[in-house]
């Protein structure tokens, strides 16, 4: 696969780390990856990894249909992973109100990428959409709580149609939900289950590559839906 883009059904469910995870298990294996910031309600690989927004989609949202190719590379930041970024925007309502020739620019510069990961949040913003459309594979992230998958019946309305895989994440203690249930809400495999695996989420806070179970044996997975 080249593109994915990841949702999460839920705030906290661990949709960045997943990303982020994701796409340094594509760089270790030698693939150069382009990471799209697409979280509009902050938190993204932008904020996770300390990337620079100076240039980010806040300015390419002002440039509306003049919006290019060229405009949208000197936005990408290249981090110490030798992983590319496209920085999230700095005000989360930048990525609400796009022309859809702007996000038709975007999506074509994405899909342009041999290996592209995209961190969509909710996938409530028209460019998210946009690359829903065009990616090989839609992953989401859902809690295993009666809201988690509540609010994950809304959110796989926006990958309906399209290749989509849930990976079910484990809260420490508390509610919990079978499997079936979250399956039969969304009509979607559940390929994984990510328990709270806080020494993961470490790693990826820190750029480096996933070991071992948990989160790792997460992210195998989906790289083997290739």
């Amino acid at each position: 696969m080249s593109g994915v883009v990841v949702v999460g059904a839920a705030g906290g469910c661990g949709t960045t780390t997943f990303a982020c995870a994701l796409a340094l298990a594509r760089r270790q294996s030698g693939e150069q990856v382009l990471l799209v910031d697409l979280d509009p309600h902050g938190g993204g690989p932008t904020a996770l990894w300390g990337v620079p927004v100076t240039r980010s989609l806040d300015d390419a949202c002002a440039l509306g249909s003049e919006l290019d190719a060229g405009h949208l590379a000197h936005l990408v930041h290249r981090h110490a992973t030798a992983i590319d970024v496209m920085a999230g925007a700095r005000d989360p309502l930048a990525l609400v109100d796009w022309s859809a020739d702007a996000v038709e620019a975007v999506a074509a510069y994405v899909v342009s990428r041999a290996s592209w990961v995209v961190d969509a949040g909710h996938g409530d913003t028209a460019l998210a959409t946009a690359l829903l459309r065009r990616a090989d594979l839609a992953v989401m992230l859902a809690p295993l709580t009666g809201h988690g998958v509540r609010r994950a019946s809304h959110v796989a309305r926006a990958v309906q149609g399209r290749p989509a895989v849930v990976v079910a994440t484990e809260l420490p203690a508390g509610e919990r939900v079978p499997q079936r249930a979250l399956e039969r809400a969304v009509a979607l495999e559940v390929v994984a289950t990510a328990p709270r695996d806080n020494r993961g989420a470490a790693r990826v806070a820190d750029a480096h590559p996933l070991r071992g179970r948990g989160l790792a044996r997460a992210i195998a997975t989906v790289q083997g839906r290739r």
